[in-house]
């Protein structure tokens, strides 16, 4: 196949193109890329560094190839809501939270890990008021 001059001016003009897009080395001649090539591997553990180093982010650890998230605290907070005023603590979780069982929020509240207005309460006695914040401290 025949090219002509014109063509051979554009597929190299094409191919400078290419590699200011890529920001390739114009010395190299197999055009890999400038700067240090670095295995999937490589690439994974600077990124696990990287999140870890972040304020508030989970720390992972990599088994096998699989990453896994070590255990943080995490909190949940909520004011109360309206259909909440009047009624006891332990009875608002045991029926609009249903991820764990009223044995574990009577335990939590009586341990402060449940706590309303930053103070621990009573579970069966306190009766939510209007504004009150509820905070849950809980492993992740």
């Amino acid at each position: 196949m025949v090219e002509s001059t014109s063509q051979k001016i554009e597929a190299e003009t094409k191919l400078e193109e290419v590699k200011h897009e890529l920001k390739v080395d114009p010395k190299d001649k197999e055009l890999s890329l400038i700067g240090k090539k670095r295995t999937h591997e490589e690439a994974e553990k600077e990124r696990d560094i990287k999140e870890s180093d972040k304020e508030g982010e989970s720390i992972y650890e990599v088994r096998d190839g699989l990453r896994f998230v070590k255990p943080y605290e995490h909190k949940f907070e909520t004011y109360s809501k309206r259909r909440w005023i009047g009624v006891s603590l332990i009875e608002v979780f045991s029926s609009e939270f249903k991820a764990f069982s009223v044995k574990y929020y009577r335990e939590a509240i009586t341990k402060g890990k449940i706590l309303v207005n930053g103070k621990i309460v009573c579970p069966d006695n306190y009766r939510l008021k209007d504004g009150d914040k509820i905070v849950h401290t809980t492993l992740r």
